[in-house]
């Protein structure tokens, strides 16, 4: 099967529902969908795939329980799809990505010397990093960028393919994945799962992918843990680390270490609880870790912190999903200061 991320946007009117289901069984019509799902079928048809994976139409979307039980499979899904189809330039479900695009001009350069260059040139906007397209905003498509064994997706000015042994894109960029690390990032081919098999790099992995997330925007404020649920489920069976609403309790006193990345009358505490105040899934708005090897690194014993006991609770059936509360218990030396 084929599995597709895209951006709902407002463009998205055919859902499954508990009063839809039963008329959607008995058959989709394709011309009700809108452009992009339709686009998805187009592609997956093209590709002789018999199976199409579409949240919107997989999941039923009024029902609490089948959301949460389907939520949690996201990591699987995406992983286990003979490619994901990446919808990354429509901002909506309804405005498509099956349309040429504009390409850039080409020119070959070569110097006296023999040596060879190649420029694009186009107009403004054509030649802007990819990660400014809709689909590299949206919270939800993160992580299904990341947990896709082979992604291909189409932005405005080209179409790009990632997977285990080769990434490529239309503007000639090309590179053997084998000697990628958790750290390696660019525009076209950010850092995917399966590249992390190290236990030990479990943690600066999961830091620098919290870090990439929260810059991303959610419409539900209740969907910063669930919209990366799917990772943090895999990244929990390699570790066997217990999860803390964004934390491991095995890295908890460095999972500690962050803060908003931006003032905070703009990365502001969301208008219903979400997580518990150690986390960064309290807040809104992009987070950055900083300081994590003094956490680790303190010389002196009787200095040192210690995470004495933590617990969460999880609101339904997705562990890694929606918590309705937590706490921690530490032991550290304490200062005084005088807050201005």
């Amino acid at each position: 099967y084929i599995a597709l991320s895209y951006c709902w946007g407002n463009g998205n009117s055919v859902t499954t529902t508990a009063s839809t289901i039963k008329q959607l069984k008995s058959g989709i019509s394709r011309r009700m969908l809108p452009r992009t799902l339709q686009d998805a079928v187009e592609f997956t048809r093209e590709l002789g795939i018999p199976y199409l994976w579409i949240d919107a139409l997989c999941i039923i979307q009024d029902s609490a329980s089948d959301w949460e039980t389907e939520s949690a499979k996201m990591g699987e899904i995406y992983n286990n799809a003979f490619l994901t189809v990446a919808a990354s330039s429509a901002p909506s479900a309804g405005d498509g990505f099956l349309r040429r695009h504009q390409e850039p001009a080409e020119l070959k350069v070569k110097w006296p010397d023999g040596v060879t260059a190649r420029a694009r040139i186009g107009p403004p906007g054509l030649l802007s990093p990819l990660d400014s397209e809709p689909w590299y905003q949206r919270g939800w498509t993160f992580q299904e960028q990341l947990l896709s064994a082979r992604l291909v997706t189409y932005s405005d000015r080209e179409v790009q393919w990632a997977c285990p042994s080769v990434r490529a894109c239309e503007c000639g960029g090309s590179d053997g994945a084998k000697n990628l690390t958790p750290q390696t990032h660019d525009d076209h081919f950010p850092t995917a799962l399966w590249q992390l098999a190290d236990r030990a790099k479990a943690p600066d992995f999961w830091v620098n992918l919290v870090n990439s997330y929260s810059a991303r925007s959610l419409t539900v404020e209740r969907d910063r843990l669930p919209a990366l649920s799917g990772i943090a489920s895999r990244i929990g069976r390699l570790t066997e680390s217990s999860y803390l609403a964004g934390l491991w309790a095995g890295d908890v006193l460095s999972g500690l270490c962050w803060s908003r990345r931006v003032p905070a009358a703009v990365g502001v505490s969301p208008g219903t609880y979400r997580a518990p105040t150690f986390s960064w899934a309290s807040v809104d708005g992009p987070i950055h870790y900083c300081h994590r090897d003094r956490a680790r690194d303190v010389k002196e014993p009787d200095l040192a912190p210690q995470s004495i006991d933590a617990s969460t609770t999880v609101d339904g059936l997705n562990p890694f999903g929606v918590v309705t509360e937590g706490w921690i218990k530490v032991r550290a030396p304490i200062m005084s200061c005088t807050v201005q």
